[in-house]
């Protein structure tokens, strides 16, 4: 791990794992420990190895939203992606952030974004 980032990845709390951004950078942190910041689905999943997609819609129809809109979310989602990824990849050279760093966040981005692009 490149120690000039790591306090990003142990700043959470003392015994808690890590949420998924402060842990993004780090690949080789193990994923099973990486939380979410909120719970998700009809049981409450925390752990992003656990998360499925129909969580999200679970945690929407709790919401009060119904499952046609959360079909239009994930399609509207899906058709942004792309072109937020290459926007977030620019900013990050913009930025001059260490490709070690945005490299595997954009990455993760890009695996969840293939997810919702071939859900059903």
């Amino acid at each position: 791990m490149n120690s000039k980032w790591l306090p990003l990845a142990t700043a959470s709390i003392p015994g808690q794992a890590p949420d998924v951004m402060s842990a993004a950078p780090y690949p080789e942190f193990p994923a099973q420990k990486i939380k979410l910041a909120m719970a998700l689905g009809d049981k409450g999943y925390y752990r992003l190895s656990q998360v499925q997609l129909r969580y999200f819609s679970q945690s929407g129809q709790k919401a009060g939203l119904h499952e046609q809109d959360m079909e239009s979310i994930f399609s509207d989602l899906a058709a942004r992606m792309e072109g937020a990824i290459a926007e977030a990849a620019a900013l990050a050279v913009d930025a001059n952030m260490p490709v070690s760093t945005s490299g595997p966040i954009l990455a993760g981005v890009n695996k969840r974004a293939g997810i919702i692009g071939t859900r059903k």
